[in-house]
């Protein structure tokens, strides 16, 4: 009598090997790819925000509360489009050099009293930066 596996038993295991990969192999290959979203979506809030800015003569803002922000002009939440609540919630954390940025009615980036802002305006989106730049409110995405 010989020892030894069947072609059953290989094809059983192999099925089960294959099953456990399609289960397990997502989770374990799709780190960072939320906190890149979140990154993106920022960024294209930001665009969202200059725009209305620029439609509605200015004074649109982003507020950031630390692990969610919002746009809003004067003390009105705007509801962003895509979006089910005015708060815009981060897998992780959010935060900025400075809050809120506003937009003038030329897309560029202001202190909420209508001063311009100089320098880059830094916002870490859960560890990935969006760099706003004063000169018509570049958006830059860095690692």
């Amino acid at each position: 009598m010989k020892s030894g596996f069947t072609l059953i038993e290989l094809i059983i295991v192999i099925v089960l090997i294959a099953i456990l990969s399609i289960v397990v192999g997502p989770k374990i290959f799709t780190s960072g790819y939320k906190e890149s979203a979140d990154q993106i979506k920022f960024a294209t809030i930001v665009r969202y925000a200059q725009h209305e800015a620029m439609v509605r003569g200015g004074g649109v803002c982003i507020v950031i509360n630390g692990s969610s922000y919002y746009v809003e002009e004067g003390s009105n939440k705007i509801l962003v489009p895509g979006e089910k609540s005015e708060d815009i919630g981060v897998e992780k954390n959010i935060s900025s050099s400075i809050s809120p940025v506003c937009f003038d009615f030329m897309g560029e980036p202001v202190y909420d009293n209508g001063s311009k802002i100089t320098d880059n305006t830094t916002i870490v989106v859960d560890g990935k930066k969006v760099i706003i730049t004063p000169i018509a409110g570049g958006v830059i995405l860095n690692d």
